[in-house]
C-alpha cells in the first residue's frame, strides 16, 4: 500500500485547525464566563507587607453611635455604663502577644484586635497583616475591629467595644488578659492567648453579675452577644479572579457565601443567622479567619452583616440567666493563617474543608466537584512530598507533571495506537469517499460498513483524551490557587502563583 504524500500535511493542518479551535475556546471563556476583575488597581507585589496596610476607604469602618438592639426590647435604664474615654496616644494602649506564627496588637479599647501579622518566610522576611486599618483617622474609640462583643440588649449593644479595659499580660509573653468592671453592674473579662497549635488563638470571656438580682442576656433563639471579626481582611497581591467569600461547616458540608449577596432591606444592611455551624470564617485565596466555639463537635449559631465592602460576621453564645453574683464563662478558637492543608488540619478537624480547588456544586454537580476537589488536594500532597525532597516548588511541579504523564502513559499509547491505525485506513477511507461523493447517505452507510468489517471505532482516539482531562484540569486548578507557591521562585520567575511575565493577554490582566 502506497503511502498517500499528502498524509502528513492533512494532518499538520488538522493539529493546526484544532490548536485554533482550542485558544478559541480559552479566549471565549477568559472573556464571558471568568469574572472581570475589578476597577481596583491591583497593588504593588511586594515581599513584605507594611505593618500597617491601608483597608478600602468606607465610611462603614467607623462605627455608629446608636448600638443594635434586639427588636422588641426595651431599655430598662438601670444600666449606666461608663463614658467613652478619651485617646490621646493609641499607642498607650496597644498590648502585643507573639510565638513563631502569628505577631498580634491588641488594644485595651474593647479588648479587641488591632493588628494581626501571620509571619511567613525565613526569618519572616513576608510577614502579612490582615485587619483592615481605618484611613480616615480614626481612632480606636471609633474604628471597628475583630473580637468585639455585640451584645443583643439594648444597653449593652457593642458599646463595650469602645471603653478602656484594664489588662494584664501573661509573663511568657503569649497571652493577655483584659477586664472591665462596670460597677453594680458585671465584670467583663476577655482572655486572649496563643495556642500551641500553630496560627490558632484562644479566646476566653467571661461576665460576672455584680447587680443584686438575676440577670438575663437573651431570650430564646436570641443570643445573649456575638464575638465577631469585622470589618473585613486585608487582600494582598491574590488577583481578582479569586473573590474573598465567607465559608462555615454545617452539617458535614462546607456552603461559600458571596458578599455581595448579604441581605438589606430597604438599603439597609440585615442580619444572617446560619444556624448549627461548627464554624464560621472570611477566606481569600491563601488566607483565613475562622471562629468557632471550643470543643471537638461544640457547635452554635453564625451571625453575618454588613455590605460587600465592611461586614462583621461571628458565632453566637447562647442566651443565659446569671443569678447575682455568678459567673458565666465561654470559650472560642481563632483561626488566623494560610489556607495552606498542613496548617489548617493542625488547626482542629474538618478546617481543611474551608480549602477548595472545585465548587461546592458548579457546573457538573456536587458530586463531580467534590471529587475533582479530592483529587487536586491529592495532587497538592503529592507536590508537597516531592517538596519534601527537593525544596523547589518549580521543581516539584517538573516531578509531579511526569508523574502524572507516566500515570496517563498507557492512555495516550491507546490513543497514538487509535490515531495510526485511522491513518493506515486513510487511503481507502477517501476512495470510499470519492466513490459515494454523490450519494452522502450512501457514503455514510459504506463507511459505517467499513468500520464495522476492519473492527474499528473512529471515536476511540478521542476517549483517552476526554479520560485524560479531568487530570490536568484539577493540575492546573490545583496549580493555580495552592498557597505554597504564594511568592516560590523559580530560575526567572519571582512568583510560581502570578501568571507568565513574559506574555500578557489581555483576558490575563489582574489575574
Amino acid at each position: 500500500m502506497l503511502e498517500d504524500p499528502n498524509r502528513d500535511s492533512d494532518m499538520m493542518r488538522r493539529q493546526m485547525v484544532a490548536l485554533i479551535v482550542m485558544m478559541g475556546i480559552v479566549w471565549i471563556w477568559f472573556t464571558f464566563f471568568v469574572p472581570k476583575p475589578s476597577d481596583q488597581p491591583r497593588p504593588q507585589q511586594t515581599q513584605t507587607v507594611p505593618e500597617q496596610a491601608p483597608a478600602a476607604a468606607s465610611p462603614d469602618i467607623v462605627r455608629t453611635a446608636t448600638p443594635s438592639a434586639r427588636p422588641g426590647s426595651t431599655p430598662s435604664g438601670d444600666l449606666q455604663l461608663p463614658p467613652v474615654p478619651e485617646q490621646t496616644d493609641p499607642a498607650d494602649d496597644e498590648v502585643t502577644i507573639e510565638d513563631g506564627d502569628l505577631r498580634l496588637t491588641l488594644t485595651r479599647i474593647g479588648a479587641r484586635l488591632k493588628r494581626a501579622e501571620v509571619i511567613l518566610g525565613e526569618d519572616g522576611v513576608d510577614t502579612i497583616q490582615l485587619v483592615p486599618q481605618p484611613d480616615n483617622g480614626a481612632s480606636d474609640v471609633e474604628a471597628i475591629y475583630p473580637l468585639g462583643l455585640r451584645f443583643t440588649n439594648r444597653e449593652f449593644g457593642d458599646e463595650l467595644d469602645y471603653r478602656r479595659f484594664d489588662a494584664q499580660r501573661d509573663p511568657d509573653g503569649r497571652g493577655v488578659t483584659f477586664s472591665l468592671e462596670l460597677p453594680g453592674i458585671a465584670v467583663v473579662q476577655k482572655r486572649i492567648r496563643l495556642s500551641e497549635d500553630r496560627h490558632v488563638v484562644d479566646i476566653d470571656v467571661s461576665y460576672r453579675n455584680l447587680e443584686s438580682r438575676t440577670r438575663e442576656l437573651g431570650l430564646d433563639l436570641t443570643p445573649a452577644y456575638i464575638l465577631n471579626w469585622g470589618p473585613g481582611m486585608v487582600v494582598q497581591n491574590e488577583g481578582t479572579y479569586f473573590p474573598p467569600n465567607f465559608v462555615w461547616r454545617q452539617s458535614d458540608e462546607t456552603p461559600v457565601f458571596k458578599p455581595k449577596d448579604l441581605p438589606q432591606r430597604n438599603g439597609a444592611p440585615e442580619d444572617k443567622r446560619v444556624p448549627g455551624i461548627g464554624w464560621i470564617g472570611y477566606k481569600s485565596k491563601y488566607f483565613l479567619a475562622a471562629l468557632k466555639p471550643a470543643g471537638d463537635g461544640a457547635i452554635t449559631d453564625g451571625w453575618v452583616r454588613g455590605t460587600e465592602d465592611t461586614f462583621r460576621f461571628g458565632v453566637y453564645q447562647p442566651a443565659f440567666a446569671l443569678p447575682a453574683g455568678a459567673t458565666h464563662e465561654s470559650s472560642y478558637r481563632l483561626y488566623l493563617g494560610p489556607m495552606h492543608l498542613d496548617a489548617l488540619r493542625e488547626a482542629w478537624p474538618n478546617l481543611t474543608t474551608a480549602l477548595r480547588f472545585f465548587g461546592p456544586g458548579g457546573w457538573f454537580g456536587e458530586t463531580v466537584s467534590n471529587g475533582m476537589d479530592w483529587f487536586a488536594k491529592l495532587l497538592l500532597r503529592n507536590l508537597n512530598w516531592w517538596y519534601g525532597y527537593i525544596p523547589n516548588y518549580g521543581i516539584a511541579i517538573i516531578l509531579l507533571t511526569v508523574l502524572v504523564r507516566m500515570i496517563m502513559f498507557p492512555l495516550m499509547i491507546k490513543q497514538i495506537r487509535s490515531m495510526k491505525q485511522m491513518q493506515a485506513l486513510a487511503p481507502e477511507m477517501q476512495a470510499l469517499r470519492e466513490k459515494h461523493a454523490d450519494n452522502p447517505q450512501e457514503m455514510n452507510k459504506a463507511m459505517m460498513e467499513f468500520y464495522r468489517e476492519r473492527k474499528i471505532n473512529p471515536l476511540a482516539g478521542c476517549f483517552p483524551i476526554l479520560l485524560q482531562m479531568p487530570v490536568f484540569i484539577a493540575l492546573y486548578r490545583m496549580l493555580w490557587n495552592a498557597f505554597e507557591l504564594r511568592g516560590a521562585e523559580f530560575l526567572y520567575i519571582d512568583d510560581l502563583s502570578l501568571p507568565d511575565g513574559f506574555i500578557a493577554l489581555p483576558f490575563m490582566e489582574g489575574v
